[in-house]
């Protein structure tokens, strides 16, 4: 057993540059979406509009609801800076969220807002 050991700390002593390793990964983050504001004439179809400072960094985003019982849920997808989301029934206190998806595939924090 001290054969072994002495060996292995040989080997591992010579061992000392590790050109096989790969590198770390380049992880590309989007700043989250600023400006979101939520605007609604009857409470069932809302405006969401949002501005991006690094919209070469972003790939699409990521549309929100918050719901009372199910928490917050992904209704849908865009490219756009805007979006127009129908709701079934006239809710005036509906909460929507926004974020971004980077070219990296990183979700950026989520930004909430409401119909004023």
């Amino acid at each position: 057993m001290k054969k072994f050991l002495v060996a292995f700390t040989l080997l591992l002593a010579a061992c000392s540059q590790h050109d096989d390793v790969p590198p770390m990964l380049a992880i590309v983050e989007a700043p989250a979406p600023g400006n979101f504001t939520v605007t609604t004439a009857d409470s069932i179809v809302f405006d969401l509009s949002w501005t991006e400072d690094s919209p070469s960094l972003v790939k699409f985003y990521r549309l929100y609801n918050v719901d009372v019982f199910l928490g917050v849920v992904l209704i849908d997808t865009t490219a756009a800076t805007s979006a127009q989301v129908d709701a079934v029934l006239p809710i005036p206190d509906l909460v929507f969220g926004v974020s971004a998806v980077s070219t990296g595939n990183v979700e950026s924090r989520i930004v909430f807002g409401s119909a004023q």
